[in-house]
């Protein structure tokens, strides 16, 4: 539940926000973090699945 509502937050936030409100920084950090995940998820995906990397 937590995770759904700092997802939606990188959809609703950049749509609801002035330029004077984002913060690059911010932004750099979410993109990092679910970029750390994706990676992390594939791996595990793809080990389940028999594909060894």
């Amino acid at each position: 539940m937590t995770a759904d509502l700092m997802s939606m937050e990188r959809y609703v936030g950049p749509v609801t926000s002035t330029k004077f409100t984002r913060v690059l920084i911010k932004e750099l950090l979410i993109s990092s973090v679910a970029a750390l995940f994706l990676g992390f998820g594939s791996v595990f995906l793809m080990l389940w699945t028999g594909i060894y990397v």
